[in-house]
């Protein structure tokens, strides 16, 4: 039977109430606390060692004068930190993270230690620049160095696309498939731009704009007439070579964007605004707008710079509606059931990366269409619970302290934690990307705050 998890919902003041396999939750409840009588029972006969805190308790029960806002503003910080010294102890003097680690280390052992992933190597530079820069006293610029180097290294010529530089996916060199030929991604380049865009702005860290160019080029490269991109690039013929990725976009263009911030060149910003036209009026055509969280960073970085576009094949109502739809479908997935162990999160599952994206993606549109109060209203209260419950995610202490775990249930016991742990075989996973974008949306909500205040 599929799961049916948290209902959609309209009205963020409307309480859910959140189903699992039809039943009612209290049901899945009754069956956990058998497991957790049981796990309680080995605890006391094996002396299993005790899960890590969560890092945060939830500001959603200050009741304090100040509200859980300032009492969350203040807590914020402190995760953002732990989350990028997380990132800076998975960092190998190469420059290569540990791109997965477990809350089991049975578990862990079981991992490809030469599996990696190129694109979410660099979103954990893009995390680590963000951090860099707002906190420059901070000490994170050698491992930004040593991770741009890492990356670079991937990055070569293609041979048809003069003046392009592109970041090679060779499943040789990263533990895929030996069958496999390498590959360029829409995705890989754009991720590549942003992360060495933001990391050239740090102190210290030397990124030629020549190098920032050619990564534009092949995204050029790989945008078509009518705006649209192709997903990836190999020069051999592949199977997938008409796979749509639905990010891949949204990262090349907001890679574009910031390289336009950096050297001023109308072409970045045209093909920028091209891409998003072509999607605005695709999804609107066929009448489907997923959570796709880039385009809406992307967004708020074209808005600031659309006066200035050479062209405008769309309309700012157009964009604005388009964002809009996206915004409130996301927000029509966050659980609202305070009973349920998802409670704070999008989706169905206690996940917190498609929670830590969504975030990323809602908090930027709410620095920009400031005019549309009631989106704004569902933003602040929606990205308030969903940071917390990335609060209580985090992992406190211990060797993987910063880290951020794939599953989330909130300030349950521990022995019931392990007794969920055993439900889902990824739930203690933690990966840098899921690390990474929960960096960014804490960073965003800090924003917010301070954007709200001032507007007040």
């Amino acid at each position: 039977m599929q799961q049916q998890g948290c209902q959609r919902n309209r009205k963020l003041s409307r309480r859910p109430r959140c189903t699992i396999g039809g039943n009612s939750v209290y049901a899945v409840c009754c069956l956990l606390f058998c497991v957790f009588c049981i796990m309680r029972i080995a605890e006391a006969q094996e002396g299993k060692p005790e899960l890590l805190e969560p890092a945060a308790k939830s500001s959603s029960t200050d009741d304090s004068s100040n509200g859980s806002s300032q009492s969350q503003a203040w807590s914020l910080p402190q995760a953002v930190l732990l989350g990028a010294q997380y990132l800076e102890k998975q960092c190998d003097e190469d420059g290569r993270f540990s791109y997965r680690r477990n809350l089991d280390p049975d578990r862990e052992k079981k991992y490809n230690p030469e599996k990696y992933n190129l694109l979410r190597h660099a979103g954990a530079i893009y995390a680590l620049a963000m951090v860099q820069r707002q906190n420059p006293a901070q000490k994170f610029t050698e491992t930004i160095k040593k991770a741009c180097l890492y990356l670079q290294s991937h990055m070569g010529k293609v041979k048809a696309w003069p003046g392009a530089i592109a970041v090679w996916s060779d499943p040789d060199k990263l533990g895929g498939d030996e069958d496999d030929d390498p590959v360029v991604k829409l995705g890989g380049n754009g991720l590549a731009l942003i992360a060495l865009s933001d990391a050239s702005n740090v102190d210290g860290v030397d990124i030629p704009l020549s190098t920032l160019q050619g990564l534009g080029m092949s995204i050029l490269h790989m945008q078509r007439a009518d705006g649209s991109f192709q997903s990836k690039y190999s020069e051999e013929p592949a199977a997938d070579a008409d796979w749509i990725s639905l990010f891949y976009p949204g990262e090349a263009m907001l890679g574009l964007l910031k390289l336009y911030e950096l050297d001023q060149d109308p072409k970045w910003l045209k093909a920028a605004m091209e891409g998003a036209a072509y999607l605005t009026r695709d999804r609107k055509k066929i009448g489907q707008y997923p959570p796709d969280h880039w385009f809406l960073l992307m967004a708020e970085r074209l808005w600031r710079y659309w006066d200035k576009s050479p062209s405008h094949p769309m309309t700012r109502d157009e964009l604005k509606e388009h964002v809009t739809k996206i915004c409130n479908q996301m927000l029509d997935r966050l659980c609202l059931d305070g009973r349920h162990p998802a409670y704070g999160s999008f989706g169905e599952t206690a996940r917190t990366c498609p929670t830590a994206i969504r975030l990323e993606g809602l908090l930027a549109t709410g620095m920009w269409m400031s005019d549309d109060r009631a989106l704004i209203n569902r933003i602040n209260v929606a990205s308030e619970l969903a940071c917390t419950f990335l609060l209580l995610a985090q992992v406190r202490g211990g060797e993987l302290a910063g880290g951020i775990p794939r599953t989330s249930w909130g300030p349950v016991d521990k022995a019931l934690q392990a007794a969920l742990l055993l439900q889902d075989r990824r739930a203690g996973e933690i990966r840098i990307d899921y690390v990474q974008h929960a960096i960014c949306a804490m960073m965003w909500r800090m924003r917010f705050i301070v954007a709200q205040g001032a507007s007040r």
